[in-house]
């Protein structure tokens, strides 16, 4: 019975640490990549063909790591898909953070993958190249890989955006009010 109780108490240890390790790791994913947008150079993009456009930051460096890449493309996915959140209601958006999907983007990132030693470093660069090509048949896939690498829980992708969509997403969320 003491042997039990022992073990019991080990394992209710283990799982609360190993809980609160979850919870802060994932806590602290934002903070790296607001880390690495500090560290960056000031690269800036002009995000729609607007004079009235935002400038937008690519909180890129030589030392992002490939969460802070895959940060970025999971971001630049979220113009090109339409999303389910959690009431099933797809007209509200459950998609936080948005870079424009832009060629000089697109180059950017692919910069950093190719010079990389990523895990995922064949992966990322067979879906730049597919962006490089305006291909974007794979977008659905390639939003919930990155979602699913975040430990997404709302704001699965559900379909690519219709041209209309899309373009209300870069008027929401690059272009000046």
């Amino acid at each position: 019975m003491k042997k039990l109780l022992v073990t019991g108490i080990t394992v209710g240890v283990l799982a609360v640490g190993f809980g609160s390790y979850a919870v802060t790791s994932f806590l602290n994913k934002g903070d790296s990549v607001a880390k690495a947008a500090e560290q960056a150079p000031a690269i800036t993009q002009q995000a729609a063909p607007s004079n009235q456009a935002k400038q937008i930051v690519v909180p890129l460096s030589e030392n992002s790591d490939q969460d802070q890449v895959m940060h970025v493309m999971h971001e630049m996915t979220h113009q090109k898909v339409v999303t389910d959140n959690q009431w099933g209601d797809t007209s509200k958006e459950d998609k936080w953070g948005a870079i424009p999907m832009t060629k000089e983007n697109i180059a950017i990132v692919k910069k950093y993958v190719d010079a990389s030693n990523f895990m995922d470093k064949e992966k990322l660069q067979e879906i730049l190249m597919r962006w490089e090509k305006n291909d974007f048949t794979f977008i659905v896939d390639e939003h919930n890989f990155f979602w699913m690498k975040e430990h997404g829980q709302v704001g699965k992708a559900i379909r690519k955006a219709t041209p209309a969509e899309e373009k209300a997403f870069i008027q929401r969320n690059f272009e000046n009010k």
